[in-house]
């Protein structure tokens, strides 16, 4: 069980005490520290040993002539790790050091405080008298019945009486009757309610989950390989249409004879096209392009096509300039009848 006591004033708090008394100043105390180390001497002490929880003081009140109640409340909301309360300190204002270590209290028989998150949020009050003498000299006191002690606490929410304990233990029905039941009997039976209430929410949301995911699986299973190669072209041709088409890019290969790449906005109406030409006639051949181009300043380069049998090593085509047109070009040939000719051009679509 917890045995505050040995309070000892700091070398500090007795200067603050003398400066007080002699009117320089009024007594203003600031916080609470409980640590879990523990000194052989707190005479000169600036802080704790192992200073774990600072706690604010929620109340000054003078009880009697010359005797003062310094509180607080102490929680393990803010402990992330539980620790042995062996030392507690009251800190104080002082003029020219600034906040001091104004006097220790320390327990041999320390509780454990217990860090958050567990089925219990601890919560009591602690008191300290602090009280002048006839001879003029400071002490402290703690207040036995103001803290709750933390095994009392325990044994307390332990009890199947207990309201914590109540919310797990109760056995009242899940609706309330119209009875003069106690308003934590009716209480309790809500926390019944909603805590079922939540469970069952979260076992069908479960099998919905489980189910669609068999589902999908079944569905996958019985998914057949066409129906992916069509899903798949299907995919193809809407990134197509919805992404090349509304940039201008487009494209055709189905006459080997006049094909043609449109590049589109982004390359600033790029086009590359190709083909072949007939059998020239009177030292001519002409193509038609696939599409036509912005004007004639394209470049196309003809090549001449002749069967391996034939023996006219020097035949040669040309580009006649002057019968150049956005949608077709002429060749001179060195032959009349030949040779035909594959040809590729480069120039900007019409806009």
């Amino acid at each position: 069980m917890a045995d505050w006591r040995n309070s000892v004033i700091t070398e500090r708090g007795r200067n603050l005490d003398a400066k007080v008394r002699a009117g320089r100043i009024k007594m203003e105390f600031t916080k609470f520290k409980f640590g879990s180390g523990q000194l052989d001497s707190y005479e000169s002490a600036t802080d704790l040993a192992e200073p774990r929880l600072n706690v604010g003081v929620t109340s000054i009140e003078p009880v009697e002539t010359g005797v003062t109640e310094v509180s607080t409340t102490l929680t393990n909301a803010n402990v992330t790790t539980g620790f042995s309360m062996r030392e507690v300190g009251l800190f104080a204002k002082d003029p020219d050091l600034g906040e001091i270590l104004y006097l220790v209290m320390t327990d041999p028989s320390y509780d454990f405080l217990p860090a958050k998150g567990g089925a219990t949020v601890i919560s009591v009050d602690f008191s300290i008298f602090i009280g002048v003498d006839d001879a003029g000299n400071t002490t402290a006191v703690l207040d036995p019945d103001g803290l709750l002690k933390l095994r009392d606490l325990t044994a307390h929410n332990n009890n199947t009486d207990a309201h914590s304990v109540l919310f797990t233990t109760d056995s009242t029905p899940d609706r309330d009757s119209d009875t003069t039941d106690s308003a934590i009997s009716k209480l309790g039976a809500r926390v019944k309610w909603v805590r079922s209430y939540v469970a069952r929410k979260i076992t069908d949301t479960l099998k919905t989950v489980d189910t669609k995911i068999n589902e999908a699986l079944a569905a996958y299973k019985n998914f057949k390989a066409s129906q992916i190669s069509d899903f798949a072209e299907a995919v193809l041709i809407a990134i197509r249409d919805k992404t090349f088409t509304t940039l201008g890019v487009t494209w055709s290969f189905t006459n080997p004879n006049a094909w043609y790449i449109c590049f589109g906005v982004l390359f600033g109406g790029l086009i590359i096209q190709g083909g072949t030409t007939g059998r020239p006639s009177d030292n001519a051949a002409t193509t038609n392009f696939a599409i036509a181009f912005n004007n004639t300043d394209y470049t196309i380069i003809p090549v001449g096509v002749i069967d391996a049998s034939d023996n006219k090593f020097s035949l040669t085509v040309n580009v006649l300039k002057d019968y150049k047109t956005a949608n077709s070009c002429t060749f001179r040939t060195s032959d009349s009848v030949a040779p035909a000719c594959y040809y590729i051009a480069f120039g900007k679509l019409v806009s």
